[in-house]
């Protein structure tokens, strides 16, 4: 079972007190996956929230129209951090695929309607959670803002190879 000064460390789960996180690690399921492990697809019913342990876990889309699909990482998940937000959002689907990148990574997983249940009866808690899902959505917003104003030339590389007759 993972222990409560781990919980406290997550960002989604940041502010709660220890009863709050006790009852939070109650509904928590520890898995263990290998690298290339798809946790969830982009677009599958959104029904479980996500915090890593230990690992990496990318969020990946599919480019449309590439035959075979090209896969590009979006961004990178790492302990203490959580993801499978679209849980909370309409219409409660994945909006990323998610995939064990490093040689094996440790999860929690917490179901959606638990959370809920936890929320309803501690609305203190769910407003915490809320607040600090705002604030990590916010977050990934500006590193995503800040990824589009990179001109596409400067992620060019050039080389030039000499052959024997240059």
């Amino acid at each position: 079972m993972v222990s409560l000064d781990f919980l406290k460390t997550v960002d989604l789960l940041k502010g709660l007190d220890q009863d709050q996180l006790a009852s939070i690690q109650g509904e928590c399921e520890e898995k263990k996956y290998l690298r290339g492990k798809k946790f969830f697809g982009e677009g599958e019913e959104a029904k479980d929230l996500w915090i890593v342990v230990e690992g990496r876990i990318d969020l990946c889309f599919e480019l449309p129209g590439r035959t075979p699909p090209e896969i590009v990482t979006i961004s990178s998940i790492s302990a203490g951090e959580s993801f499978g937000w679209s849980s909370f959002v309409p219409p409660y689907k994945y909006r990323y695929s998610a995939y064990g990148s490093g040689d094996f990574c440790t999860v929690l997983r917490v179901s959606k309607e638990s959370l809920i249940r936890l929320f309803e009866n501690d609305f203190t808690m769910g407003y915490r959670v809320m607040t600090n899902l705002g604030e990590i959505m916010s977050g990934q917003f500006k590193q995503l803002q800040e990824s589009a104003t990179v001109p596409a030339y400067a992620k060019v590389k050039i080389k030039v190879h000499m052959a024997t007759c240059g």
